[in-house]
C-alpha cells in the first residue's frame, strides 16, 4: 500500500527531474503539476485598430528569492507576421526567458502560445521589477508594435508565517553536486513530510525550531520544502536526523534533483 511519502516523492522525481542536467533548457521538459501555473481561461480576439492582442493584459506575480516559475500568455495579430522577435525591457529581461523567443511566420487570428521563464537568484534584491514584452520585426524596419504585455515582477524572502500551497522549483545557484555520487540536490533545502493531523501551527513551530522557512509545499500530502540557512551537507544531515525524532514527522529528506533518498 502506498504511503502519502511514496506519493510524495513519486510526484517530486516527475517535478525535480527537470533539473538532471543544468545546461538543458528548463521549459523543454516541462511538468504540468506545478511547474506551470496556468493563467485564467480566456478568448482572444483582435480588431483593425489593435493589431496585436494580449492574454492576460497585464502579469502580476510574486516570485520567491531563488526559486524559478512558469507561466503561460497568449497573442493574436490580425495580420500576417514574419521574421518576429519577442523581446523584454531591460527592467524585466535579467529574470525572463521567452519561449520560443522568435517565429518565422505568425498567421492572422490565430492564437500563439508562448511560456514565461521567471529565474530569480537566490542573490536577488526584494523589489518589484517592471517593463513590457513586445513584438518587433527582424527585418530592415526593425518595427514595434506599441502593444505591449505587462509584467510585474514582486521578488520576495519565503517566511515561517506563510505556508506556500504548491511546490517550488530551485535556480542553478542554489544546486550542488555531490562529489562522491554525483547526484545533485538543492543544497539549503530539505524535503519534510508530517503525519496526517498536523496542523499548520505545529508545521510553523517545527520549522522556525530549525531557524527555516516555507518554501514551497503540497498541502494536500502535508509535504513541505524548507529553506535553510545551512549549506554543508553535514549539518543538512544533521538537521534531518532531528526532524525524524520528531513524533509529528512521518520522513524528511534532501531535496535530490536526480533520486530522492
Amino acid at each position: 500500500m502506498k504511503t502519502a511519502k511514496d506519493e510524495f516523492l513519486k510526484r517530486v522525481k516527475e517535478i525535480l527531474f527537470l533539473f538532471k542536467s543544468k545546461k538543458k533548457p528548463l521549459l523543454f521538459i516541462f511538468v504540468p503539476f506545478i511547474a506551470v501555473f496556468s493563467l485564467s481561461a480566456f478568448t482572444l480576439s483582435s480588431n483593425n485598430k489593435t493589431p496585436i492582442s494580449w492574454t492576460p493584459k497585464k502579469i502580476q506575480e510574486k516570485v520567491f528569492v531563488g526559486t524559478t516559475k512558469v507561466l503561460n500568455a497568449q497573442f493574436v495579430s490580425n495580420e500576417d507576421l514574419e521574421n518576429i522577435s519577442l523581446e523584454a525591457t531591460p527592467g524585466l529581461e535579467n529574470f525572463l526567458t521567452i519561449i520560443p523567443s522568435s517565429f518565422q511566420k505568425i498567421e492572422k487570428n490565430n492564437i500563439t502560445d508562448i511560456k514565461l521563464l521567471f529565474t530569480v537568484p537566490a542573490n536577488t534584491k526584494m523589489d518589484d521589477y517592471g517593463g513590457t514584452i513586445h513584438i518587433k520585426l527582424t527585418d530592415k524596419s526593425k518595427r514595434t508594435y506599441p502593444q505591449t504585455l505587462k509584467v510585474n515582477l514582486s521578488v520576495e524572502e519565503p517566511t515561517v508565517d506563510h505556508i506556500p500551497e504548491k511546490i517550488t522549483l530551485p535556480t542553478e545557484d542554489r544546486i550542488y553536486t555531490d562529489a562522491e555520487t554525483g547526484n545533485e540536490f538543492v543544497k539549503d533545502e530539505l524535503l519534510v513530510g508530517f503525519k496526517d493531523g498536523v496542523g499548520t501551527e505545529k508545521i510553523k513551530e517545527i520549522v522556525n525550531s530549525i531557524n527555516g522557512v516555507l518554501i514551497g509545499g503540497y498541502t494536500g500530502l502535508n509535504l513541505y520544502q524548507i529553506k535553510v540557512s545551512i549549506t554543508n551537507i553535514e549539518e543538512l544531515n544533521s538537521l534531518i536526523q532531528v526532524l525524524e525524532a520528531n513524533i509529528e514527522v512521518e520522513f524528511a529528506s534532501h531535496s535530490w534533483l536526480d533520486k530522492i533518498q
